[in-house]
């Protein structure tokens, strides 16, 4: 593989375990469920000056219910009584320069595909790689969230 297809086979790869995680939940009838999902607070945890772009990361600590059931209401996962606490980073980007973005392959400015949902890992990119459609290029005058992702997961008796 060359350098910039890698990382659209490890993008496809994460894109590909979300979709067997959905239909595991659609033909299982399997129900996620959030209750009393209470946001604690949420900071500036990092800001990063790279070339050509900017990223703030924001992290931010929340508690909530949570469980999954089957079709007849029985908890298959995590427990009604039970607060589930978290902390999530969020990056917002900001591209100040797409001359110097051009070979960036860090999967940075890496969008989805509006009709397969494929990732498209390269700045600039007219058509998507795995279906062919076209894409709309990147809003490079604008912040933009970009990247959300849990950082801890702790399951404490909070009754």
């Amino acid at each position: 593989l060359r350098a910039e297809n890698q990382n659209l086979v490890s993008a496809l790869s994460n894109y590909q375990q979300i979709l067997y995680q959905f239909f595991d939940f659609t033909q299982n009838l399997k129900q996620s469920h959030f209750d009393q999902v209470k946001l604690h607070r949420t900071e500036i945890y990092q800001y990063r000056k790279t070339d050509g772009k900017c990223i703030i990361t924001f992290q931010t600590s929340l508690e909530c219910f949570h469980y999954t059931t089957d079709e007849n209401n029985q908890i298959l996962e995590g427990d009604r009584q039970y607060k589930y606490q978290t902390k999530f980073n969020t990056d917002l980007i900001y591209v100040q320069d797409v001359d110097k973005m051009k070979n960036d392959y860090d999967d940075a400015l890496a969008v989805t595909c509006p009709n397969c949902g494929a990732p498209i890992p390269m700045l600039g990119a007219k058509h998507c790689e795995y279906c062919g459609c076209a894409i709309i290029e990147l809003n490079i005058h604008a912040w933009a969230f970009h990247h959300v992702e849990e950082i801890t997961a702790k399951s404490n008796a909070l009754k």
